[in-house]
């Protein structure tokens, strides 16, 4: 994983986190509509919302991962 990262600078696995650790409610997306997710994030950041952001790079299998990330916050789709 961390050759993958060096030479094409992505990490491996299903799924990408953007300010996530104190967010309230998560946004989730997947493909290019994360570009318009994270300007949004961060515009909603700078309102004081405490907004993250869930990238899937695959929609299967929905890992328990995902959902310990998510645990009590608001899941946006």
């Amino acid at each position: 994983a961390e050759q993958l990262w060096q030479k094409f600078h992505r990490r491996a696995g299903f799924y990408e986190t953007y300010m996530t650790e104190d967010a309230e409610h998560i946004l989730i997306s997947i493909g290019i509509n994360t570009i318009n997710s994270k300007k949004t994030i961060a515009l909603m950041r700078s309102q004081g919302k405490k907004v993250g952001l869930l990238k899937l790079k695959a929609t299967m299998p929905f890992s328990q991962d995902i959902k310990k990330i998510a645990g009590e916050k608001n899941l946006l789709c």
